[in-house]
């Protein structure tokens, strides 16, 4: 975990004629998928925030806000992995935002050795179900990615839904309503899921990625 410090010089929230600063200090703690990103600094009044995602490696752009991650506080996700994040934070009455960046966000130990596990094995299985609470497995190898349906959580037989190879578009968008689902984007179909935990969800989404 590292700490990341508003590096501007000038303060967010411009200063007002008593030359109080509303955003000062500003600073950010955090780093790894699993553990939540934690802003402080010191405040005059409550300062409006926004999380910024950075889509492409480019030093001066390609930051995108992240849908309703307008609190100090951000848990990151699949989607974060290996991107700079951006904090802006502005004074209750407008003027310049605080902006502090982070280093590219790394795997904690854990995940990391279980995703180089499963490519050593060159295939994974994930359980999750629908919005209609019926169970399905996520089958992923290192030529195709196969959804099956299974009659219970109980039962052992299942019968394949929809299988395709890698040369067929295939997108997996992380859900920010639901910390433990995602959306399946497989050819000319989309399967709606969630999984267990967050970690599992984040877990499927980066294996299913890694594969394909």
């Amino acid at each position: 975990v590292s700490t990341y410090h508003q590096k501007t010089e000038k303060a967010g929230g411009d200063d007002d004629d008593e030359g109080i600063r509303y955003v000062d200090k500003l600073q950010v703690v955090g780093g790894l998928l699993g553990i939540p990103f934690k802003a402080s600094g010191e405040f005059v009044g409550t300062p409006q925030v926004q999380w910024f995602r950075q889509q492409s490696c480019h030093e001066d752009g390609g930051f995108k806000a992240i849908e309703l991650a307008t609190s100090l506080e951000y848990e990151p996700n699949a989607d974060d992995v290996g991107a700079i994040l951006r904090l802006e934070c502005v004074g209750p009455y407008g003027g310049d935002a605080a902006v502090v960046h982070t280093e590219p966000l790394a795997l904690d130990r854990d995940t990391h050795t279980e995703l180089e596990g499963l490519l050593r094995k060159g295939h994974a299985e994930f359980h999750a179900h629908t919005e209609q609470q019926e169970p399905r497995i996520i089958l992923v190898t290192r030529k195709n990615i196969k959804v099956r349906s299974k009659l219970s959580r109980l039962s052992t037989s299942a019968t394949t839904l929809y299988k395709q190879g890698y040369d067929m578009p295939l997108t997996v968008v992380v859900d920010q309503m639901n910390p433990s689902g995602f959306e399946l984007k497989l050819g000319p179909h989309s399967f709606h899921l969630t999984l267990d935990a967050p970690r599992a969800r984040d877990l499927a989404a980066l294996c299913i990625r890694m594969f394909a």
